[in-house]
């Protein structure tokens, strides 16, 4: 029996980079690693080189899924077993042997071929098991299709016995010279009167042979011809690369998508992706794996050879990646700007990104030379009706469903009909890659995408890339239709929230929040277009419908911000009534509710002195009103000048606000809301020194929310239990309500009241902090809730301030100066969901002692 031949790592890697007639300074600057740790490697000085060393030298050598495979092998098991006549082929790559030997098959691609390890093996097995025997690659301009499949039918060349064909058809607009185009690159030749496509089928119908159809999408009518070959010859393969699926029965559609992306920050453009907590940013070596990011580095490194990520630009360059949703296009005509720009100006320059997105390649097609001229192919490729759907989406930000797409885009006022149904027009623009669809999970958090991980079980969600939209919004400006298309907007967005207003309150606030978090955006879009319109009405309803999210989400500043700006559009109000599509003028209902709105986030802030203005003017125009938006607006306002003498130390005044606002709180309907400030009149009742009285009124509060499914009022509730345990001196069951007000925090979402949960449990902590580890634990949870609160810019405010300090002088007491600040920096350090896996885990505490 013939025995095989063991070969180490090195080994394989040193006969692989000969095999490629390069030195180890030549692969060394291909991969990005030093030629000093090649060497080592191949000497075998290294022995367990890291996974992603291997990636890039694999990369580097452009390995097909085989040989990088035996590769990967031989580092995990110091050495692999092989056939005896296994050898690394001779020439620069398997590329350039199988140019030697058919000379009509696959172009050379100019670069390695980054980040398609998974989708290069995905499709080689699809293809290499002959079924299905035709595989269309789909995507949006400039996501890489073509680099794509030239890798897979590469990779396959071998197993192809009569040759992997590459035919390109971008340049025809015939789909009457598709079949002599195929039969020009396999060099056949017309034979008299006989059809070409019965040249073709005599020729292919005895073959094994892989036709590489390279941008079929403007040749669709083709298709049928290419189905009739695929019919009477049972040994060809087709690999398709398209904007549009061919609909041919037994088409295999493979969606392309971008390039990985960082997940910390794949959220992050253009606008944060919310307040849910702080995130710990990538290392700089993680940074430099994700397939993005490593394109950029190599495009900006072939016009500028000293560029190099450093902890500095690092988290800048994989930020630019994700503004351009990790397009590769996009990316390489991006990256050379390095040699003008600092990647933090050229991230700063990419709010508008098509005109950077120029300088491709002379040698490549015109329309990969810009970005522009990429979408503008597709573009020209729409239907008229396609194309006014396509242009009027542009007026969403960061995705919408169908029934906004049917409301807002079907017939805006002052506009024209759109002239199809619009979701048979969504349908054919998801059709042309141009769309994406995107599923949304049960609580509106985390959208994916559909067409890379099937159905999810929420509702559907469309997007554009941000490339993509910002050519479809200058397309929509250049048609007119971009005042009605905002207005249609903003009317439709403001009817959505004020559906459920108070929702923030209520039983189902923590899908409520997730929808409203995956339409912020929009939200933002619709704002900005009253404040820049001077709609101040709609804009002053539309924040105030909003408070709640805001508020519970921790967007303090962005909030207050919107307020006070549409506030001062209109300094007074007019009217008992008020037209959203009116001007300057608003009615006294919103101005009133938007200044209690804005008292309320103001003193979050400790922003006193505008607190006070503000709940003033809102009383004062509340007064004389008998309506319940009057009553709402007094109840909510009570509500804070209760916390502002609580703050001053004048305990008698503050439950009496507090009592009143609960009254008139329930007196209009809103028991949840009524719930939680009851709550928190059993927590001045505590400070005053009535237990019994503030048990009371926190078990009715818990008692409501726990029949009505609250969490907001349920996590006030518990939160004041725990305080009342506390001041017993029963730690363990001050610990386990602190546990479950967090728990309550966390499903609602609410990164500030995580924070206030988060101190609740080192304040019990602490009054066991003789011992060492819950001193520790204390400070750390400190720690964590400080850095939670700077994310989301609310503090803890003056009662707060007073008591954690209190918490952390009984800490440092029990653990020394050193050990204090080191246990808090690691508490700084946690991720949101970090922190609170720690805080719900461990013992619960005991009595002190």
């Amino acid at each position: 029996m013939a025995t095989a031949r063991t070969w180490s790592f090195g080994e394989l890697l040193r006969r692989h980079r000969q095999a490629a007639g390069l030195t180890l300074d030549e692969l060394a600057e291909r991969a990005g690693v030093s030629a000093k740790g090649i060497g080592a490697l191949e000497r075998g000085e290294r022995r367990m080189p890291r996974k992603e060393t291997i990636s890039l030298l694999a990369d580097a050598l452009q390995l097909p899924p085989t040989e990088r495979a035996v590769l990967e092998a031989a580092a995990r098991q110091h050495d692999a077993p092989l056939p005896a006549s296994f050898s690394p082929r001779a020439g620069r790559s398997r590329e350039r042997t199988a140019l030697a030997r058919r000379p009509h098959q696959l172009p050379l691609p100019p670069t390695p071929l980054l980040g398609r390890e998974r989708e290069v093996a995905h499709l080689c097995a699809l293809l290499g098991v002959g079924d299905p025997r035709l595989v269309t690659l789909l995507g949006p301009p400039g996501i890489g299709k073509t680099r794509l499949a030239l890798a897979v039918a590469d990779a396959l060349a071998d197993d192809i016995a009569d040759g992997v064909w590459f035919v390109p058809l971008a340049r025809l607009a015939d789909p009457a010279l598709v079949l002599p185009t195929i039969a020009r690159t396999l060099g056949l030749q017309e034979a008299g009167s006989t059809p070409i496509v019965h040249v073709l089928r005599e020729w292919l119908r005895a073959r094994h042979v892989l036709l590489l159809l390279d941008n079929c999408e403007q040749v669709l009518e083709a298709a049928p011809r290419v189905a009739e070959l695929l019919e009477a010859c049972p040994g060809l393969q087709v690999l398709v690369t398209s904007r549009v699926p061919l609909h041919l029965r037994g088409e295999r559609e493979y969606p392309v998508s971008p390039l990985e992306l960082p997940p910390a920050v794949r959220a992050s453009p253009p606008a944060s992706s919310g307040a849910m907590g702080h995130q710990s940013q990538p290392s700089l070596e993680r940074l430099t794996q994700y397939a993005a990011v490593a394109l950029f580095v190599a495009r900006a490194q072939d016009t500028l050879p000293s560029f190099q990520l450093t902890h500095d630009t690092a988290l800048t360059v994989a930020q630019i990646c994700a503004w351009l949703d990790g397009l590769p296009l996009a990316i390489e005509l991006a990256a050379p700007w390095v040699k003008v720009l600092p990647p933090a100006h050229l991230l700063a320059r990419l709010e508008r990104r098509l005109p950077l997105l120029v300088g491709g390649a002379r040698d490549t097609d015109a329309r990969q030379q810009t970005m522009q001229a990429a979408l503008a192919w597709s573009y020209d490729l729409l239907s008229t009706e396609e194309q006014r759907l396509f242009r009027r989406l542009a007026v969403f930000v960061g995705g919408w469903t169908l029934e906004a797409a049917e409301a807002v885009c079907a017939q805006p006022a002052g506009a024209e009909p759109l002239g199809t149904s619009v979701l048979a027009g969504l349908g054919a623009l998801v059709d042309q890659s141009l769309v994406q669809r995107w599923s949304v999970d049960g609580d509106g958090v985390g959208a994916r995408e559909a067409e890379r991980e099937g159905e999810g079980g929420g509702e559907a969600r469309f997007r554009l890339l941000y490339v993509v939209r910002e050519y479809a919004l200058e397309r929509l400006e250049a048609s007119r239709e971009a005042g009605a298309l905002r207005r249609a907007h903003a009317v439709y967005y403001l009817g959505l929230v004020e559906e459920r207003p108070f929702a923030a309150w209520g039983p189902e606030a923590a899908a409520w929040m997730g929808r409203l978090e995956q339409e912020h955006d929009n939200f933002r879009a619709a704002l900005g277009w009253a404040r820049e319109w001077g709609k101040a009405e709609l804009g002053l309803r539309l924040a105030t419908s909003l408070a709640g999210f805001w508020y519970v989400r921790g967007y303090f500043t962005e909030g207050r911000g919107w307020l006070e700006g549409l506030l001062a559009l209109a300094p007074g109000a007019v009217g008992a009534g008020g037209d959203a599509a009116g001007g300057p003028g608003v009615s006294a209902q919103a101005r009133a509710t938007a200044l209690s709105t804005a008292s309320n986030l103001a003193w979050a802030q400790e922003d006193d002195k505008r607190a006070q203005a503000a709940a003033a003017e809102a009383l004062a125009l509340a007064r004389d009103q008998q309506a319940g938006w009057a009553t709402w607006v007094a109840g909510t306002t009570l509500h804070l000048l209760g916390q502002i003498a609580w703050d001053r130390g004048d305990l008698e005044q503050a439950e009496t606000y507090l009592e009143e606002s609960v009254a008139r709180l329930r007196a209009v309907g809103q028991e949840s809301m009524a719930a939680s400030f009851l709550a928190l009149v059993g927590l001045i009742a505590l400070d005053r020194g009535n237990l019994e009285q503030a048990r009371s009124c926190c078990e009715e509060s818990l008692a409501f929310a726990r029949r009505t499914g609250a969490d907001h009022p349920e996590g006030v509730a518990l939160a004041c239990l725990a305080s009342v345990a506390r001041r017993r001196g029963d730690l363990a069951d001050a610990e386990l309500l602190g546990r479950e007000e967090l728990l309550a925090w966390r499903q609602l979402g609410s990164p500030s009241h995580i924070a206030e949960g988060l101190e609740g449990l080192a304040r019990t902590a602490a009054a066991a902090a003789q011992e060492e580890a819950w001193a520790k634990r204390a400070a750390r949870l400190l720690g964590a809730a400080a850095a939670l609160r700077e994310h989301v810019g609310m503090p803890a405010g003056k009662r707060g301030r007073v008591t954690n300090e209190r918490t952390a002088a009984e800490a440092r007491s029990t653990l020394g100066e050193e050990q204090w600040a080191a246990a808090f920096a690691a508490g700084r350090a946690l991720t949101l969901e970090e922190a609170v896996a720690e805080a719900l885990g461990g013992d619960v505490v005991g009595p002190p002692g």
